[in-house]
């Protein structure tokens, strides 16, 4: 059993490597395929913070956007979910201070 929980984290790496390299060619299914892996618990963190439905829901919108303008960013040095969670935690704290822009991940 363990050797299945292994290779299906591997499988799950290696797609989102996947995913992130067509992001980094512009390829807008990948895009749409990380914001459907992703969409939930980045909202669900957005919320934690904003504590408001509709700035959480603008704030993910910004938050991918932004994520997909600066994937060329990405290195690699940490998980790309805890990469995107930077940028949504960032654009959450930017909205409730006001300033409704994005911090630099």
């Amino acid at each position: 059993m363990e050797a299945k929980v292994v290779n299906s984290e591997t499988a799950l790496k290696n797609l989102i490597q996947d995913l992130i390299e067509g992001c980094k060619s512009g390829d807008q299914k990948a895009q749409f395929k990380i914001y459907k892996l992703y969409n939930k618990t980045m909202y669900n963190l957005s919320m934690s913070i904003v504590n408001n439905r509709i700035e959480a829901e603008e704030i993910i919108q910004e938050s991918f956007l932004y994520a997909f303008e600066k994937i060329d960013t990405y290195s690699g040095a940490i998980s790309f979910d805890d990469w995107l969670q930077r940028i949504v935690v960032n654009c959450s704290i930017d909205s409730l201070s006001g300033k409704g822009n994005l911090l630099i991940a």
